[in-house]
């Protein structure tokens, strides 16, 4: 696989139309997801709050005794899945925060370590770090098939940072490495980043972003690449239609963007 050396040329994207629309005040650990219809999902251990666009809180879920939220995917705004890695369990909630279906027990499947998990519209895809695979778990709740070892398969190194499912495609990432599978989960390419990244996210066919330290970088490969400097370093990101949201310490700004 060829490495593609990109030419950077920087922007402020608030040069070319973006606007921030909004700050939200975070607790220290909450970490935040975002639902296909706008909704926000702000989540720690324990609780989870559903608020709508316009910040009305619609919904809380909690439980001490018997639940550890490590993780969420809400790309199905009627379906949040829920990772619990202490216990090693997989959790569906609906649209209003109830819980619905059947619990998975990861450890029944032969699964130990699995420390992400996201939801496609036919399979949830487990990461096992000490198998280094990606485990494609059916809607029965059973395994049907297996990445086999990521580093055999597309030479991805242990370390994955980011999991996720955007615009139909599988994302695996490490700071320096971004594989990208289809929806089966079949490979298709790598992106090398030369510095480091903590996010990756696709916005179209031929451009992406990463986060690099404290910036959100557009890399278009028809245009120019642009900028979003936050305060401090970045987490993860996430682009619904229009909006950026971009989380940096204990606050998520909310953009607008072209």
């Amino acid at each position: 696989m060829k490495l593609l050396v990109l030419s950077v040329v920087l922007v402020l994207l608030s040069s070319i139309g973006s606007k921030l629309d909004k700050v939200v005040s975070l607790k220290d650990q909450d970490q935040f997801d975002v639902d296909p219809l706008g909704n926000l999902y702000l989540y720690n251990n324990d609780s989870l709050i559903k608020q709508s666009s316009d910040g009305k809180i619609l919904y809380r879920y909690s439980n001490l005794l018997r639940s550890n939220l490590s993780s969420i995917d809400a790309s199905n705004s009627l379906k949040i899945l829920t990772l619990d890695i202490p216990n090693q369990m997989v959790r569906h909630f609906d649209n209003t925060l109830a819980p619905m279906g059947n619990e998975i027990n990861l450890t029944d499947l032969g699964l130990f370590q699995v420390t992400k998990c996201i939801q496609t519209p036919n399979y949830i895809i487990a990461y096992d770090s000490n198998l280094h695979e990606l485990i494609y778990i059916n809607k029965s709740g059973l395994i049907e098939f297996r990445s086999g070892n990521l580093s055999q398969i597309a030479n991805i190194p242990k370390g994955i940072e980011q999991l996720s499912f955007q615009l139909n495609k599988i994302i695996v990432g490490t700071p320096k490495l971004t594989a990208i599978f289809d929806v089966n989960g079949i490979f298709e390419r790598k992106i090398h980043h030369l510095t480091p990244i903590q996010w990756f996210q696709l916005k179209g066919k031929n451009d992406y972003l990463v986060a690099i330290g404290k910036e959100i970088l557009l890399v278009d490969l028809t245009s120019e690449n642009q900028i979003i400097e936050l305060p401090s370093e970045i987490g993860k990101f996430k682009i619904i239609g229009s909006k950026l949201y971009c989380k940096s310490l204990n606050k998520l700004y909310i953009y607008s963007i072209p």
